[in-house]
């Protein structure tokens, strides 16, 4: 199968990541999926600069990934620009999309959502997600129905939902996850990807970020718990995306469910 990874990170926020002594996101990706299908085709690209995504060729993809990033989506910017003019591109000519977090986010603008500052940003955890009945949250979410928690850290969230979506997972801050009514789009608002020990790696890098949400000793305790979230969860934390793989591959249908 061939996967594309799009990474949503300006220039410098890769970097932050390496200061921050984590790999990348999309390495994140890269490897989640080498190591649920071996021998998979995985191309990334960049969007930080024009040249990443000019002329990029996207036939013959099977299923896109979209990574977190860390802009705003409503601001307009030529990056964001270009992540929408991607977004058109990937929508009309991959048969599958994850988006997660800020993948998430630009899918939702790119057919005609809206995205704005979060009532109560979420960082470090979203807490108590819950999944709600459909076909495809029998698919990705089988062993994980909830109330479960997950890797957070976003700022903005989905005000307005478009019509061609339904809220598949959800707490009570915000949407947590959604899908397209074809099955073709999936997107995460919490990250099962990314462990919380990275989370709380970059978190410790972008403190001064935080300081309007939390006072120090609560921030600490915040680091401390993410190791512990990991050794807990890690077994059933990045389900829904091991999942969605076996979905993309089998076209669509749940592990067991017949053809036609």
């Amino acid at each position: 199968m061939k996967f594309l990874v799009i990474d949503g990170w300006t220039r410098e926020g890769n970097l932050d990541h390496g200061r921050a002594g984590c790999i990348l996101q999309r390495a994140v990706f890269e490897e989640l999926i080498a190591e649920c299908m071996p021998g998979a085709d995985i191309t990334t690209v960049d969007t930080h600069e024009a040249h990443g995504t000019a002329g990029l060729e996207l036939d013959g993809f099977d299923a896109a990934i979209w990574t977190g990033g860390g802009g705003n989506i409503y601001q307009a910017d030529d990056f964001n620009r270009r992540q929408l003019d991607l977004c058109e591109r990937v929508l009309d000519r991959v048969p599958y999309l994850w988006g997660s977090c800020w993948g998430m986010q630009v899918v939702v603008t790119a057919l005609g959502g809206k995205v704005a500052p979060s009532r109560r940003p979420e960082i470090g955890i979203a807490k108590d997600i819950v999944t709600r009945p459909s076909g495809i949250t029998d698919a990705l979410y089988a062993t994980k129905a909830g109330p479960f928690d997950a890797p957070a850290h976003h700022f903005d969230e989905v005000e307005h939902l478009p019509g061609v979506f339904d809220i598949v997972a959800e707490n009570s801050v915000t949407m947590q996850a959604i899908a397209s009514r074809d099955g073709k789009i999936f997107c995460t608002q919490y990250h099962p990807e990314a462990p919380y020990d990275f989370v709380g790696r970059l978190l410790r890098y972008w403190a001064p970020n935080y300081a309007s949400l939390f006072d120090a000793p609560a921030f600490e305790a915040l680091l401390a718990l993410l190791p512990e979230k990991e050794r807990a969860e890690e077994s059933f934390r990045k389900i829904e995306f091991e999942n969605w793989l076996g979905y993309v591959r089998d076209g669509g249908r749940a592990a067991g469910e017949p053809a036609g």
